[in-house]
C-alpha cells in the first residue's frame, strides 16, 4: 500500500509539473515568479490528490479517469485563481473525464455508474449556480457566479450522482466562506471583489469524490446512535 501511494505520489508531481507548463502557456506567462509559484501549487496538489486517490480507490485503468479529473482540477484552480476564467476546453475535457468513468465502470467493474443518477448530479450541480448568477445579475445587479462555475459544477456532478453533489456544493461554499472570512476581517479582500470559486469547486469535488461515501457512512451511522 505504501509503495503504491508513494508511486501515485510521484505521478502527481510529474502531473503537476505538466499542469503548470500546461496553463502557462494556454496564459502566456513569462512572470518568471508566477511560474514557479503555479509550478509550487500545482505539484504540491496534485501529488496530494493523486496519493489520496491512490489509498482511498486505488489504481487501475478504471480509476484513469479519476486521476484525469484531479490532474484537470488543478489545471482549473491555477487557471481560475491567475485568470478568474474557467475555458470552455477544460470544461470539455471535464466531460470527456466523466464520459470515460462511466463508461469503463461498465466495462472493467462490478459496479457500473448509475446513469441517470448522474445526469441528475450534472443537473443538481449546475442549476443552483445558474439560479444564484441569475438573481445576482437581475435583481442585485451585480455580477453572478460565472458561466464556467456553472459548467464546473455539473461536470463535477456527473462524477458524484444526484445525493453527493448536494453536499459536493454545499462543502464548497463553506471552504470558500473559511477562505475568504480572514482576508475580509483584515480587509486585504473587499466585498465587491471578484473571487475564484472554481478552486473551491474541484476542491470539494475531489473531496466527495475521495471520501464522500465514508463521509455518508459516518452521518448514516451519527443519525442512527442518537435516534
Amino acid at each position: 500500500m505504501l509503495k503504491t501511494v508513494l508511486l501515485c505520489a510521484v505521478s502527481g508531481v510529474i502531473s503537476g509539473m505538466l499542469c503548470n507548463l500546461l496553463v502557462s502557456y494556454l496564459q502566456g506567462t513569462s512572470d518568471t515568479t508566477q511560474k514557479r509559484r503555479g509550478l509550487l501549487f500545482c505539484t504540491f496538489f496534485s501529488a496530494l490528490v493523486f496519493a489520496l486517490i491512490g489509498l482511498k480507490i486505488g489504481t487501475g485503468l478504471n480509476t484513469a479517469p479519476i486521476y484525469a479529473f484531479a490532474a484537470l482540477a488543478v489545471c482549473i484552480s491555477l487557471t481560475d485563481i491567475r485568470e478568474k476564467i474557467i475555458p470552455d476546453a477544460f470544461i470539455v475535457a471535464g466531460i470527456f473525464c466523466a464520459g470515460c468513468y462511466i463508461l469503463f465502470s461498465f466495462v472493467l467493474t462490478e459496479t457500473p455508474v448509475n446513469v441517470p443518477d448522474a445526469i441528475i448530479g450534472a443537473v443538481a450541480g449546475s442549476l443552483p449556480l445558474f439560479l444564484v448568477d441569475l438573481f445576482s445579475v437581475k435583481v442585485l445587479k451585480r455580477d453572478g457566479m460565472g458561466y464556467g462555475d456553472v459548467k464546473l459544477a455539473g461536470v463535477c456532478g456527473m462524477f458524484l450522482g444526484g445525493t453527493k453533489t448536494v453536499f459536493f456544493l454545499v462543502t464548497a461554499f463553506i471552504i470558500c466562506g473559511a477562505a475568504i472570512t480572514i482576508p475580509l476581517i483584515l480587509k486585504k479582500l473587499k466585498k465587491t471583489d471578484e473571487i475564484a470559486f472554481g478552486p473551491y469547486l474541484c476542491a470539494s469535488a475531489v473531496i466527495w469524490l475521495i471520501f464522500g461515501s465514508e463521509i455518508i457512512g459516518l452521518y448514516g451511522n451519527l443519525i442512527n446512535a442518537t435516534a
